[in-house]
C-alpha cells in the first residue's frame, strides 16, 4: 500500500524497515505492517526491487518476491516433509494513491 505522508511536522516520521532511517518522503509503502522507502523494498534473496511489483510475499519477518518465495517454500517442504504448510500472505498489492 502508498501511504502518503501528510502533516509530516505533527507526526513522528516512520523509519524504513529497510534501512533504518526516518521516512520524510510524501508517499512510502507500507507491506507487512512495517514502512518502507519504495527503493528499500527488496527481496531477501535476490534482492530484486519490489517496488514496482504487484505483490511481494512475507514468511517469518522476511519479503520474498514471488519466485524467490515458492523457491524458498519448495526447499522447506522437502526438508519438513509431513508438516503443514502455511499458506503463503501477500504482503502487498497494487500501489495507490492515498
Amino acid at each position: 500500500m502508498l501511504k502518503d505522508l501528510i502533516a509530516a511536522e505533527t507526526v513522528a516520521p516512520e523509519k524504513c524497515a529497510g534501512c533504518g532511517i526516518s521516512i520524510r518522503d510524501r508517499y512510502y509503502l507500507l507491506v507487512a505492517d512495517r514502512a518502507w522507502h519504495n527503493q528499500c523494498l527488496r527481496c531477501c534473496k535476490c534482492l530484486h526491487n519490489l517496488e514496482a511489483e504487484l505483490s511481494c510475499y512475507s514468511r517469518e519477518g522476511n519479503i520474498y518476491c514471488k519466485d524467490d518465495y515458492y523457491s524458498h517454500k519448495a526447499t522447506a517442504t522437502s526438508i519438513r516433509s509431513g508438516l503443514h504448510e502455511r499458506k503463503p500472505t501477500a504482503a502487498r498489492t497494487t500501489a495507490q494513491d492515498v
